[in-house]
């Protein structure tokens, strides 16, 4: 027979389990062009096919407390182009919103593009406008747009 110190221990390991966080995967696609920018950008033959996954965690109430953002951006230029950005936006169609989850990539940190490539950054969401805008994207994706900036339309 157990003793009653081992017992608890026990029972407080399979409640710590029952209670512990969750993860859960969200995929959101988009097409990238100029025409979509506001105003459009007309200058530029580019696009780009863009798959954001968000690996959500949710505390034990279910709300979520941060995530992991991967960026998988395929990418065609008409022309040679430097990269200074690459993020998710608060805003709707025709709506120049705030930028809110960053990958890192900006006029100090950049990447040569020709042709056809693929871009893939990984983001860790923890806290911030960040959060409330990963938080936002999973019930109101619409709310938001992703943007692939160059130096010559930043």
């Amino acid at each position: 027979m157990p003793k009653t110190g081992t017992l608890l221990a026990v029972l407080l390991l399979f409640a710590a389990a029952a209670l512990a966080d969750t993860t859960e995967t969200r995929y959101f696609s988009a097409t990238m062009s100029p025409a979509n920018e506001s105003p459009a950008i007309t200058n530029v033959t580019a696009s780009g096919a863009t798959i954001i996954t968000a690996v959500l965690r949710r505390n034990d109430a279910g709300t979520i407390v941060g995530g992991t953002v991967w960026f998988d951006v395929d990418y065609s230029f008409g022309a040679p182009a430097t990269i200074e950005g690459l993020h998710i936006h608060d805003g709707a169609a025709g709506v120049n919103g705030p930028i809110r989850i960053l990958t890192g990539l900006s006029d100090t940190n950049t990447l040569s593009a020709q042709g056809q490539g693929n871009i893939f950054q990984v983001v860790e969401v923890t806290g911030g406008s960040a959060l409330t805008t990963l938080i936002d994207l999973v019930s109101n994706p619409s709310a938001h747009y992703v943007n692939l900036h160059t130096s010559a339309n930043p």
